[in-house]
């Protein structure tokens, strides 16, 4: 559809051949729309009873008319009809603007545009430290005692073991002494290894062993556990 302003000529009402309709023609001198499209004078039709009375009361006058030329196949095939369609007419400046044209080529509506809403600034809110309440009073002394202890421990542990060890001593002898000690020191508090009780030899070779220079028996002799003396074979 387009906008010119043009002058209507005359109108006339032609029911069609079996009386179901009226078409109304208004005769247009023609005009150019806007984006420069010329419209020829010829008769302009609508089937608008109204609005081809409105058209009957602006004859010999100037008017805006929204036109539109349509092309209709022909039922043989052989080329198509040409149509002029009135869409609407008032006086110069008076009709109201087109809607704008969406994809495809049909005609739009506006469609109105929601508020978006605005973000709205928040104050942070102080958040206090939550203190345990085992943590706070004799529970908490009891803690840092307890630290201290291990801290106490740890630092004596590690002066022990490694005290007198030098650049000649590997890694391997440090590892085995460093687990012997710990275990000893797991087992009873102390780095110093446990004393073994005092045992009385019970056996000749028990009693041997503590004298230095002496074997049990004599060269080259059994020894004849029921007499306790060596014998000859």
């Amino acid at each position: 559809m387009h906008d010119i302003t043009t002058q209507v000529l005359g109108t006339e009402a032609v029911p069609s051949k079996d009386g179901s309709s009226i078409r109304h023609v208004v005769n247009l001198v023609g005009g150019q729309a806007a984006d420069g499209i010329q419209f020829p004078a010829e008769g302009y039709v609508t089937f608008d009873a109204g609005l081809g009375g409105k058209a009957q009361g602006f004859n010999n006058q100037a008017v805006d008319a929204r036109v539109e030329i349509k092309l209709v196949p022909k039922a043989s095939g052989s080329g198509h009809w040409t149509n002029y369609v009135l869409h609407d007419i008032a006086p110069v400046g008076m009709l109201p603007p087109l809607p704008m044209p969406a994809a495809g080529g049909t005609n739009a509506t506006a469609i109105p545009t929601p508020a978006v809403a605005q973000p709205v600034a928040q104050t942070p809110v102080a958040v206090e430290p939550v203190v345990h309440p085992l943590l706070t009073g004799q529970a908490e002394r009891d803690a840092q005692e307890l630290r201290r202890s291990v801290m106490h421990a740890t630092l004596e542990f590690s002066g022990r073991v490694f005290q007198g060890s030098g650049e000649a001593q590997t890694a391997e002898a440090v590892a085995v002494a460093l687990a012997k000690s710990f275990t000893t020191f797991i087992s009873t508090g102390s780095f110093d290894s446990p004393r073994v009780a005092d045992v009385t030899p019970a056996t000749p070779e028990e009693i041997a062993a503590q004298v230095p220079g002496v074997e049990v028996g004599a060269a080259g002799l059994p020894w004849n556990a029921e007499q306790a003396e060596p014998v000859a074979s």
